[in-house]
């Protein structure tokens, strides 16, 4: 009885699971097998992406996912007996409730064992009736049934009626990313599918199309799309020098190849390359090494080329190319040749994918070592010399490659030269000066001596400069020859001062043509800048009235022809500022004439030479203590009229303040005489542009106070005076530092030098100190009246450099200079020298590297310095100007150099200047013959007059327009490129690239027939095209 029960309860229980597994499968049969129908469909007839397969595999295991979820959860989850015994009672209700009342009594401890026997005898006796099957009918999974069957017969169906659809659509889904191409109506088999071509190489992919031939096919290289050209069997095309590697696939109607790898096998390159030049043991100098090095050999004859290089991959072999007299040898990635004439050398070799190369062809110069060049740049012209005289020669020389002595040398009239100087040197380039003088060669009026160098170099070439002729004369003959001078130098400037009158009555006229007058002004300009030129005797190269004129034609006579062109009136200023001057200058010369006529030479130059510097120190210290004195009595007078207002001044308070007046206004005449006078004189250990800015500001304060007064403001002229008061005594304390700073016990006398002074080439250290500070000034305000002026002293400076790093117009031939921080002044100088600040500079530069230091805005200027071999490693990229002196080229910048380049660079740029021109002249035959074909273009026209501009601006030296210019040229002739090509192709016979009989059998095709075969095709075509 019991067992029955039990028995009942565990098949009902049993067969819920099995009915609930049975429930999710159908359902999860039914979501999959339609779904993945659905699937394969979408994806037959749209093609869909790998992204939309992808999202659509997940939409489908998710959704049979959920359909069978439910039910088998159900079955996981067990049903105990009173779940069970409830199915039964819903079951069968004839049971009456008696199988769950059974069940229900046997967990109740406290129910009488009898009673409980009968109720359990009673539910089994039901049990035994019932079929248990009742309980949970197969009949309620029908209907999923059904539908999983219709499912499962529409999948079997698509796979047994499309099969190749069926497979695709089945390949796709399962590997989305494998890139299998969907069934089209049109089907493509591409060659050679993946490949590996050799880089450079030519690759050609043919696609054999079956099915519905499509009228084109397409090759598809990430964003780019070729059409490809049908041969009649097939589609191909070419891919030509390939480079790199890259994917492809082909798309023809609606058939789609699978995407394709071409990889290149790489060619070895040269790497690097590195370059040791050996030198012939004569030349005694290091071996040169570029690392990394161009390729391209240059060195003197007799060298050794040692070669090294790296390459981009392992090689089997290597061999070097060159010309037999180069006597290649080495092996590997080392060789060496010898520099014995001109040629090419190369590499060639065979990498490790067995794959052939070879390097550029590098040329060899085999570089001549030529005979050193000498010359005499002092003195420039044959002389006149007393027999107590002297002269100083500056002899330059140069050599290629390396200069093994230096010598000068004079001969007296037919007798064997003597030599004067020898100087043993180093390098490729020496400028050096040697006193000569007439006693040391006993020389006695009358005789003749000729003054030449010669220079060796280390190969044993010599050369001679040009003879100068050092003619002796007696005082007598001395003082005829220099009033001779004179007097013709006062004849020039007669002239010059006539013609600038006459220019200056047109100036005023009330109708001249300004263009005329400045054409004129500039002649005038030019005359004098020619008498100053022959202004060289150096006897008379200090006088001050050369100094005098030197003034006029740097300053108003150079500014005269602009001033002319804008103001008339202004320009009439400065051209009688221009008479004035020069009658001054005759004036001196004149009274230079007499005196020498009346007495002593060498007193009568003197008291015409310029004032010492010494001199006029000590005359502005005397004036300046004046000054104190002066300022401390107008300051008390000041302070009584401090509380008296204007308008209540007395009579002789009135006198008083116009007394004070007149005094500031001669102490500010004082001090401007002073700027003027410490402008004009060249300084020696000290820094006179900043003392003469000292003082004009100190005139500057003086004469505000003047004016203060003036207007009777009592109250703001006090502090005005002081201003000034204070300002001298820092200037009185700036010169007592400079004259000394310790008991002088020698007697200096600083005057003007009356002819050259032989100033000895140090040799430098191998470092060069330097001291280096912020600027502390702006160059915008700099005072112009305190800028120094160009001075003829040079020395040679080692303890006696100076305290402070300041400025100065002594050139210095030691290097000894620092930077420091204060503006470089508006003048020239010379002498040797590091970077330094930017400047107007002529001479030697001794640094090899250049960072930038800022400085002035220095205008081009020509100055007779040589260009030396060597080149500055020029960090800088300061727009600093124009070109300056310095003998190396540098000063390459974001902005370029300004005005007219050095000889170096106008020669590269006269080139490029005449390159522009053949490709000017190239581009105006290309127009003459496009019109001749009928093709016009506006732009070629505009391209042709941007190349006439950028060719003058070349041969104007300035590259910098030039290059905007060409950047509007290049867009247009694309543009003139891109609409000629257009052109072409409208026009190009397709036909042009066939043989003859072949373009004849196409001509004469329309008058045939069309094969049966094709008839088909070409009615499809045309209907198409009707569309």
């Amino acid at each position: 009885m019991a067992d029955t029960i039990d028995r009942a309860l565990e098949a009902v229980a049993g067969r819920w699971r099995r009915l609930r597994a049975l429930e999710g499968a159908l359902q999860a049969g039914a979501v999959l097998l339609g779904g993945a129908v659905l699937l394969f469909a979408l994806d037959n007839l749209f093609h869909l992406g790998t992204a939309a397969r992808v999202a659509l595999s997940l939409a489908w295991l998710a959704g049979g996912g959920a359909a069978a979820w439910r039910p088998v959860r159900r079955f996981l989850r067990r049903i105990d007996r009173t779940e069970s015994a409830i199915l039964i009672e819903r079951a069968a209700p004839e049971v009456d409730n008696r199988v769950i009342n059974a069940e229900r009594l046997a967990r109740d401890a406290g129910v009488p064992p009898l009673v409980l026997g009968i109720v359990r005898a009673e539910a089994a006796l039901d049990i035994d009736r019932l079929d248990l099957r009742r309980v949970l009918p197969m009949a309620a999974l029908r209907p999923l049934a059904v539908a999983a069957g219709a499912a499962a017969a529409l999948f079997l169906l698509y796979a047994v009626t499309l099969p190749d659809y069926f497979t695709n659509a089945l390949k796709r889904y399962a590997r989305p990313g494998a890139d299998t191409p969907p069934v089209t109506r049109t089907t493509i088999a591409v060659r050679p599918g993946h490949a590996s071509v050799d880089e450079g190489g030519s690759l050609t992919v043919k696609a054999e199309v079956g099915g519905e031939i499509p009228e084109r096919a397409r090759l598809r290289v990430g964003e780019a799309v070729y059409d490809m050209r049908f041969t009649g069997r097939e589609f191909q095309h070419e891919f030509k020098a390939v480079e790199a590697p890259f994917e492809y696939r082909v798309e023809a109607g609606d058939a789609r190849s699978p995407v394709y790898r071409v990889d290149v096998r790489r060619r070895a390159r040269v790497k690097r390359l590195a370059i040791r030049i050996v030198y012939p043991d004569y030349l005694k100098r290091e071996p040169k090494v570029e690392d990394p090095a161009s390729g391209a050999i240059a060195a003197v004859e007799g060298s050794r080329a040692e070669i090294a290089f790296q390459a981009t991959k392992r090689l089997q072999r290597v061999r070097l190319e060159a010309d037999p007299v180069f006597k290649p040898r080495g092996a590997g990635f080392r060789w060496a040749i010898d520099v014995a004439a001109g040629g090419t050398w190369r590499l060639a070799w065979t990498d490790a994918d067995g794959l052939e190369g070879r390097s550029p062809s590098y040329p060899v110069q085999a570089l001549k070592d030529q005979p050193p060049k000498v010359r005499l740049a002092e003195p420039a012209r044959h002389l006149a010399v007393r027999p107590d005289g002297s002269c100083t020669a500056v002899v330059q020389a140069s050599d290629d490659f390396a200069l093994a002595s230096v010598s000068l040398r004079a001969a007296k009239g037919g007798a064997a030269p003597v030599e004067l100087a020898a100087l043993d040197v180093e390098g490729t380039d020496i400028r050096v000066s040697r006193l000569v003088r007439i006693a040391d060669l006993q020389g006695r009026p009358g005789d003749t001596f000729a003054l030449f160098a010669a220079a060796r170099d280390r190969k044993g070439g010599e050369s001679v400069s040009p003879a100068v002729t050092l003619r002796v004369v007696d005082e007598t003959l001395s003082r005829d020859l220099l009033v001779k001078e004179l007097g013709s130098l006062v004849a020039r400037l007669r002239q010059a001062i006539a013609r600038q009158r006459q220019v200056l009555v047109r100036t005023k006229a009330p109708k001249a043509d300004a263009e005329l007058l400045a054409i004129d002004q500039a002649g005038i300009a030019k005359d004098l800048d020619g008498i100053l030129a022959s202004w060289s005797n150096p006897e008379l190269r200090h006088l001050a009235a050369r100094r005098r004129l030197e003034a006029v034609v740097r300053g108003p006579a150079a500014e005269a022809p602009e001033t002319l062109r804008r103001d008339r009136a202004a320009a009439a200023a400065l051209q009688a500022a221009i008479v004035a001057e020069l009658e001054a200058v005759v004036a001196e010369l004149e009274g230079v004439v007499a005196a020498l006529q009346q007495g002593n030479v060498d007193q009568a130059l003197a008291a015409a030479a310029e004032k010492s510097a010494k001199q006029e120190l000590r005359d502005l210290l005397a004036g300046l203590k004046d000054f104190v004195a002066e300022q401390k009595k107008v300051i008390d007078e000041s302070m009584d009229l401090q509380g008296v207002r204007p308008e209540d001044f007395s009579d002789e308070q009135k006198r008083k303040l116009e007394t004070l007046r007149q005094t500031e206004e001669q102490w500010g005449k004082f001090f401007q005489e002073k700027v003027t006078d410490l402008s004009k004189v060249p300084p020696q250990d000290f820094s006179s542009g900043a003392l003469s800015k000292e003082l004009n500001e100190a005139f500057s304060e003086v004469k505000l106070a003047a004016d203060a007064l003036d207007r009777k403001a009592v109250e703001m002229a006090i502090p005005h005076e002081e201003a000034g008061l204070e300002l001298a005594k820092e200037i009185t304390e700036n010169i007592e530092r400079w004259l000394a700073d310790a008991p002088d016990n020698l007697k200096w006398v600083m005057e003007e030098p009356t002819k050259d002074v032989e100033v000895p080439l140090a040799d430098l250290p191998a470092e060069l100190e330097d001291l280096l500070g912020d600027l502390i000034d702006k160059e915008d305000r700099l005072a112009e009246e305190s800028q120094d002026v160009t001075s003829s002293w040079m020395d040679s400076l080692n303890q006696g450099a100076g305290w402070t790093a300041m400025d100065g117009p002594i050139s210095n031939m030691s290097a000894k200079g620092v930077t420091g921080n204060l503006q470089p002044n508006a003048m020239e100088i010379a002498g040797r020298s590091g970077e330094g600040r930017s400047g107007k500079s002529s001479g030697q530069m001794v640094e090899e590297s250049a960072s930038g230091k800022g400085g002035k805005q220095t205008p081009t200027r020509y100055t007779p310095d040589p260009f030396e071999a060597g080149r500055v490693k020029d960090t800088s990229r300061d727009a600093s100007g124009g070109s300056t002196g310095g003998g190396k080229v540098s000063g390459a910048n974001s902005e370029g150099l300004r005005g007219a380049p050095p000889p170096p660079l106008k020669q590269q740029m006269d080139r490029l200047a005449d390159r522009q021109a053949e490709i000017r002249n190239t581009t105006e035959k290309a127009n003459v013959a496009m019109k001749k074909r009928g093709v016009v273009s506006e732009d070629l026209q505009r391209a042709l007059a941007r190349m006439r501009q950028i060719e003058a601006l070349l041969r104007q030296g300035r590259p910098g327009e030039a290059a905007a210019d060409a950047k509007t040229v290049s867009e247009s002739l694309r543009d003139v490129q891109k609409t000629v090509r257009d052109q072409l192709e409208l026009t190009k016979d397709p036909t042009r690239g066939l043989a003859r009989e072949t373009r004849s059998e196409l001509m004469n095709a329309a008058d045939e027939e069309i094969p049966a075969e094709f008839r088909d095709w070409v009615t499809e075509y045309y209907k198409a095209l009707a569309r």
